[in-house]
């Protein structure tokens, strides 16, 4: 009995350690397959990453088809004649453009170096980057014409009459550089356009000393224009050398206001949707 207990002891502590072998075999295929499950599950996470990246892709794309198809609208649009919203958009933009030369005027007045030799110019530099706006945006013939025609009208009203036929051909002018299509979306020619519009306001000053003062001293002593203040506009506009300068002045601020709101449309006005 003790030798077959000895003889079998021996193979019960193999069995056993045959047993443990087996046990950490499982354990470590049990572990194998987590670790497989967990790589599974990383896997699946990037195939939901994917798909999201993706998605975003897609998004990207309907909003870059969304822009492109209203640009195509709106140079569609452009190809057609005149709207309600092109009338009421141009109107309402002069109606701006003319309070900002009110304004200027106004404010420019207090001291008569600055009203006779820089307004003019002020009021072309501010009016510059609204112009270059409200023509892109209307993008027809006609609009440069509507807005001189509106401005000429508030001057008829103020008594100068002789001002209304003589922006109603500052308009002609600048509808002939503009004739041409696509001149709209042309920096150039509508730098030229409004440089043109403003060496030509100089006729609001000029016009009267050449050819209708009786109007213009009229017109001045009505609306409570000191003498001062006319024998001031009369010294710097029969001078040539003031002459030249405001001229020069003028011209190059128009320049500059042009220039600047091509550059504003180009940068900020299609961002925000304005164009």
């Amino acid at each position: 009995m003790e030798e077959e207990t000895m003889a079998t002891g021996p193979g019960g502590v193999r069995g056993r350690q045959g047993g443990m072998r087996d046990g950490a075999g499982e354990v470590r295929g049990g572990a194998r397959d987590n670790a497989g499950e967990v790589r599974g599950g990383a896997g699946g996470a990037r195939d939901t990453v994917g798909e999201v990246q993706a998605g975003a892709g897609a998004v990207r794309g309907d909003a870059s088809g969304a822009r492109e198809g209203l640009a195509a609208s709106a140079r569609s649009a452009r190809r057609r004649g005149w709207t309600v919203r092109d009338v009421v958009t141009t109107v309402l933009l002069s109606v701006l453009l003319v309070a900002i030369q009110l304004v200027v005027n106004m404010v420019c007045m207090v001291n008569d170096f600055v009203s006779m030799t820089l307004s003019v110019g002020i009021t072309m530099l501010l009016c510059g980057p609204v112009y270059v706006l409200m023509v892109r945006r209307v993008g027809k013939r006609g609009v440069t014409l509507l807005y001189m025609t509106l401005l000429g009208i508030v001057f008829l009203l103020m008594g100068n009459w002789f001002l209304l036929p003589w922006f109603v051909g500052v308009g002609l002018v600048c509808e002939a550089i503009l004739w041409k299509r696509g001149s709209y979306d042309s920096s150039a020619r509508l730098t030229g356009a409004w440089t043109v519009a403003s060496l030509l306001y100089n006729g609001t000053n000029l016009l009267p000393i050449w050819f209708f003062w009786d109007t213009y001293y009229s017109f001045a002593v009505a609306s409570g224009m000191e003498q001062g203040y006319i024998d001031a506009y009369v010294g710097y506009f029969t001078e040539p050398g003031w002459v030249l300068f405001i001229v020069a002045f003028t011209t190059v601020c128009g320049f500059v206001g042009a220039r600047v709101g091509s550059g504003l449309a180009g940068r900020h006005f299609k961002k925000a949707g304005v164009l």
